[in-house]
């Protein structure tokens, strides 16, 4: 755990193992962001204790995360801010959600094509301050339909999501993304995703903060996995 951070709340980021993982939570453009990076089989009470907000990266496997479904919906009980993102199947470990998979095209910019027909739910959102629509498109793998509650913010020219946020229980917030832009920016290829990552990360911050306002912060008295 880094002694100090910039940024009000503590992030944890679960690093499943993968090379990706692991060069994304250490780069040091980004590596900033996150107050703790654990691994995951290594997760206990205290690191979830001691968490505002804990993030799953891209491409962890659905059946490890199984194990802690219950531990991760028990903190955003307690006021937890959750990130899932892409290529994790949520809907077989979260929640129920519509889900559709999508024919990955990973070459249209170079066959002169029309591009992902992605484009921001609201152009006004302040995810927008930080990224652009550019940023946000590399390929695609599933269009979401986001629960009544919830809040797209960059839709599929279908009406589907890729990005959504809102309320994970009566305490907790979500924010979930079928992209996958640590993979790419950690296998060093697609530059899009750096660009999103060094924009989507820090207002990831801001939505810590904001969920922040007013709660009571709860991991005052968490000790380490070893109890003490």
């Amino acid at each position: 755990m880094k002694p100090t951070s910039p940024f009000n709340g503590h992030l944890i980021a679960l690093d499943a193992g993968a090379a990706y993982h692991q060069f994304t939570f250490t780069d040091p453009a980004l590596s900033a962001f996150f107050d703790e990076v654990v691994y995951l089989d290594d997760l206990c009470d205290a690191h979830l204790q001691r968490a505002d907000a804990i993030l799953v990266p891209c491409r962890t496997p659905a059946h490890r995360l199984r194990r802690w479904r219950d531990d991760l919906l028990r903190f955003a009980e307690q006021g937890g801010v959750l990130i899932v993102m892409g290529e994790t199947q949520p809907d077989a470990w979260l929640m129920p959600l519509p889900t559709e998979p999508v024919a990955t095209n990973y070459w249209w910019w170079l066959k002169g094509e029309d591009g992902l027909d992605l484009k921001p739910a609201d152009e006004n959102h302040d995810l927008f301050q930080y990224v652009s629509p550019a940023d946000c498109r590399w390929h695609l793998h599933a269009l979401h339909s986001p629960p009544q509650g919830y809040r797209s913010i960059l839709n599929h020219a279908s009406g589907q999501s890729v990005l959504f946020e809102g309320p994970l229980g009566r305490n907790g917030y979500l924010i979930l993304t079928s992209l996958d832009p640590i993979y790419h920016h950690g296998s060093f290829f697609m530059p899009a995703t750096t660009a999103f990552l060094t924009g989507f990360l820090p207002w990831v911050r801001k939505r810590l903060n904001q969920q922040l306002d007013g709660v009571l912060q709860h991991h005052a008295t968490a000790t380490d996995c070893s109890g003490q």
